[in-house]
């Protein structure tokens, strides 16, 4: 059996908190995981499997609802400290069950209730994407913040955070505490109630503890079974001291975890795994410099399920650019070639797509570049630039006054596209001609979309997943960016042939043949 542990962490301070982050401020990072793409894959194809987390996550709750997980098998960690049953849920709580002074006002927007005592500030609440409160602060007279509440999306109060004593205490389903950690010294406390479910009644740190609770849980496998850990420097602390006879893999993923950075310690743990899973070749062939008689293997992350795009029955040819991790000098001269591009050919939109939804430099940044760039390479009587994704009609009315004669002019868009979602990203796909990511690694996510809807792409590097004039095309220079969009966009012979070739790759990136290849690695017929 397949058991996964992620790497779903948040805080650098705080190591072994979870998704706390309001969702309005939140990145939406996790849900292109690796982790996350695994279990979707077994789960499709109706593998037996189980996730365990490491980590104190209260929203936990929230991604299994998004990626349709409900029913997957989990145990996590803080659950089995906290006694929390795995199928428990009761109904979310509701502020105004809560003992509030008798003379405070409630003042609601979009994203918290703020609570005044007066004209003083006595305490804010944040509420999840679902609606439901998930955090309390409480201020003194002097408004300085003394308690937090931190509310599971499950209906009940987890923990607390005391600043005058600087203490948070996870609580179980009764509100009693059954340990408490001191952010300055980093200890944890047992509840001497609770001394029966833990073998020591202090704690050097929350590592030790999530150790002795994962020990007791890998006791249970045998060697026929497979941990799959997300390669991260926090699955590294614990796994270095958690011993099992299940066969270990790790599955190294984006940015997540720096192959330059590893340790001596770690390099030692990836030397005991049965095998190393990475999502590009660059990290293929770092890893089987430093590792002995470990076999490092290429897996696609993500799956591809055939759902050819529609892009060829709309009049307006839609390009699709990655804006993330691109400098500005860089975002520039491809929007300086692709403007020009778009004032010769007037059946070009453009979308930039970018994963950092709610990252408020993103829109300073492109209101500061693209009307400046319009402006020196276009035309600001045919394109308009829509930060917000606006989906009404881009028609202006002129009217000549002296002959009362009226011209409509259609603008073409360049549009900003936040992705918040797989499916999301998906649907924004569907109308697509052509993606750009000139990115030194490209989104490896982007790429096995684009390959499921068919979609030719421009890269600025090598792309393991792309043959060059085949499903692609890889530019050596940004000069070279406009002969490549010509390629795709001035007549359909080349991009049909490139979604022909990307319809037979599509069998290689199933969830079938990548779940095959980790059973095959592992021994199992």
């Amino acid at each position: 059996m397949f058991y996964f542990i992620p790497a779903w962490y948040e805080s650098d301070t705080r190591r072994f908190s979870g998704d706390i982050t309001p969702w309005y401020r939140n990145r939406q990072e996790v849900e292109f995981d690796d982790t996350i793409s695994q279990i979707q894959m077994f789960s499709k194809e109706k593998e037996e499997f189980e996730v365990i987390t490491l980590n104190f996550n209260p929203n936990l709750q929230k991604l299994k609802l998004t990626e349709a997980l409900n029913q997957v098998k989990q145990t996590s960690i803080f659950d089995v400290i906290q006694e929390i049953p795995n199928d428990f849920e009761r109904t979310p709580i509701d502020y105004r069950n809560l003992k509030w002074p008798k003379d405070v006002s409630f003042y609601h927007n979009s994203f918290r209730t703020y609570v005044m005592r007066g004209n003083k500030k006595y305490a804010i609440m944040e509420y999840d994407s679902l609606g439901r409160i998930s955090k309390l602060e409480i201020y003194d007279e002097n408004e300085v913040l003394i308690k937090e509440y931190v509310f599971d999306m499950r209906g009940f109060l987890s923990n607390y955070y005391d600043h005058s004593t600087f203490e948070i205490k996870y609580l179980n389903l009764k509100g009693k505490w059954v340990i408490k950690e001191n952010q300055e010294s980093h200890q944890i406390h047992v509840n001497p109630l609770f001394e029966n479910k833990f073998q020591k009644l202090i704690y050097e740190n929350i590592d030790e503890l999530i150790e002795e609770k994962l020990t007791e849980k890998l006791t249970t496998l045998s060697s026929d079974d497979v941990l799959v850990i997300g390669a991260h420097q926090n699955n590294f602390d614990i796994m270095t001291r958690v011993s099992s006879e299940a066969k270990r893999v790790y599955s190294f993923f984006g940015n997540r975890q720096a192959i330059d950075s590893l340790t001596s310690e770690n390099i030692e743990t990836l030397n005991q795994a049965a095998f190393v899973v990475v999502d590009t070749s660059e990290k293929k062939a770092a890893l089987e410099e430093m590792l002995n008689h470990v076999v490092v293997k290429f897996i696609p992350p993500f799956d591809s399920r055939l759902r050819l795009g529609h892009s060829q029955q709309i009049r307006m040819m839609k390009v699709y650019l990655n804006i993330d991790g691109l400098s500005d000098e860089e975002l520039s001269m491809a929007l300086k070639r692709i403007i020009k591009k778009m004032m010769e050919n007037r059946g070009i939109e453009l979308t930039l797509g970018t994963y950092n939804a709610s990252d408020g430099s993103v829109d300073e940044r492109l209101n500061r570049l693209v009307p400046a760039l319009i402006e020196e390479y276009g035309d600001e009587e045919e394109l308009v630039f829509r930060m917000n994704e606006q989906k009404e009609a881009n028609i202006e009315f002129n009217e000549d006054i002296a002959d009362g004669n009226m011209t409509v002019i259609e603008k073409r868009a360049i549009n900003v596209f936040k992705i918040s979602s797989q499916r999301d990203l998906i649907n924004e796909l569907d109308t697509t001609r052509l993606i750009i990511d000139l990115n030194a690694i490209p989104d490896t996510y982007l790429t096995i979309a684009a390959i499921s809807a068919g979609i030719p792409q421009i890269n600025a590097s090598a792309n393991i997943y792309v043959q060059n004039k085949k499903n692609g095309i890889q530019i050596n220079s940004y000069d070279e960016l406009y002969d490549a969009l010509d390629y795709y966009l001035e007549g359909l012979n080349n991009w049909n042939q490139a979604m022909m070739y990307a319809v037979n790759e599509i069998s290689k990136y199933s969830s079938e043949s990548i779940i095959a290849q980790f059973k095959e690695l592992v021994g199992e017929n």
